[in-house]
């Protein structure tokens, strides 16, 4: 029987979306050995099929007070961390093509209830929200057939695949492919052996903390500790409509309820058309439709927020999409409010519950570590033979789903 080989590091993390992604460069950068394991693609799943928009938690405040969910964004330095990365200032830098566009609209068809209107304009929000005149109207918006209200909201639409590209590079040699782990526990729930399989081969990966960022199949490890957090899931069915007609457009329509009717974001094709990729009520609304159900309501909405425009012929191509939202689990089955990590021993488990939380629970993850490990800050635990990751696979950075519709 061949010896199994044996890899030395100080950090493995599981789990190659923006947690994992996020987490292995801030680990990295203050001195620490890391493997980031991924079974798939860089970003597959939940990061690159979210619609990479950077957000306050404006968007949710929309019954004229401020939310729970709002305050821990606002309140928190997860905007400021994008903002520095963004402008090549933070700790991990980033460069201007990450960035789709540096603002996002709010607009509803009927005019705001003076309610919502004096919440917009309120000191809270009156450096991030800017009502607009008829002759700033973005397409599509600038016309007479138009009569609702729009806001612009300054707060960043990431290009999801240009970060995950930008995140990986610096971080490629410490990162693997994989077809499975199997782990082994003591009695006393630390992890004791972490083997890892590649085409076949078993290789023992050793070190001294794991961790696992790996969202939906977090949940697949959490099952093998006695006292391990839980995943909750929450579904999506998003929608996508392509065209060479249509206007790049990011935002939100906004009415009075917890979620805007829906929320576009687009991107253009390789073929020089627009995407227009859609969540909001409508991808909450639809996990129970069909594909062909959830189109037909997608047309619908469509027709309702711009009854002047046409959506017919073979110059649109439509689909639609499931996904789940992986995050931990609540008593009441509801969005967290924060990112949330757990310690179990020389385990942790992690959701940032949002793509801008991410940084700043990365940042908290290492603060544990530098105490846990009593590190300096740039000090290594040694004993690391991670060179012997250049030879292996590594993963593919992931494509969202609509590039093929």
């Amino acid at each position: 029987m061949a010896e199994i080989k044996t890899i030395n590091t100080d950090v493995v993390i599981v789990g190659a979306g923006i947690a994992g992604l996020w987490l292995t460069n801030v680990l990295k950068n203050n001195g620490l050995n890391c493997i980031l394991l991924e079974t798939d693609a860089i970003g597959s799943n939940q990061t690159i099929n979210s619609q990479g928009m950077l957000h306050s938690g404006v968007k949710y405040a929309l019954q004229g007070s401020v939310t729970s969910d709002m305050r821990a964004i606002s309140d928190s330095e997860a905007l400021l961390l994008w903002q520095q990365a963004l402008s090549g200032q933070g700790s991990i830098t980033l460069s201007e093509n990450c960035k789709l566009i540096d603002h996002q609209y709010l607009w509803s068809n009927s005019k705001l209830s003076s309610k919502l209107a004096n919440f917009f304009v309120s000191n809270l929000l009156k450096s991030k929200v800017e009502k607009l005149i008829f002759d700033n109207y973005p397409l599509p918006f600038n016309t007479k057939q138009f009569t609702g209200s729009i806001y612009k909201l300054h707060e960043t639409v990431l290009n999801l695949p240009i970060l995950l590209q930008e995140l990986f590079a610096p971080i490629a040699k410490n990162c693997l492919k994989i077809n499975n782990i199997n782990l082994e526990l003591t009695p006393d729930q630390n992890i004791n052996k972490f083997f890892i399989d590649i085409t076949g081969e078993q290789i023992l990966l050793s070190a001294k903390q794991y961790i696992f960022t790996a969202g939906e199949g977090i949940q697949k490890f959490s099952n093998m500790f006695k006292e391990a957090p839980k995943t909750q899931v929450r579904p999506l069915h998003m929608v996508a409509v392509k065209s060479k007609f249509l206007p790049m457009l990011f935002g939100h329509n906004i009415a009075l309820q917890t979620a805007p009717i829906i929320t576009i974001s687009s991107h253009k094709t390789i073929d020089n058309q627009i995407v227009w990729y859609c969540g909001g009520f409508i991808a909450e609304d639809g996990v129970n439709k069909t594909s062909v159900e959830q189109l037909v309501a997608f047309k619908k909405v469509l027709k309702f927020i711009f009854p002047w425009l046409e959506f017919n012929g073979s110059e649109y191509s439509w689909g639609s999409f499931y996904i789940n939202r992986a995050e931990h689990l609540q008593p009441d089955g509801k969005k967290p409010n924060t990112a949330t990590w757990f310690k179990l021993k020389n385990a942790i488990f992690a959701w940032p519950t949002k793509l801008v939380l991410a940084p700043m629970m990365a940042n908290d993850i290492f603060g544990y570590l530098q105490k846990k490990l009593s590190l300096n800050s740039t000090e290594s635990l040694g004993g690391s033979n991670i060179e012997l990751l250049e030879k292996l696979p590594k993963p593919i950075i992931a494509a969202p789903w609509f590039s093929n519709i």
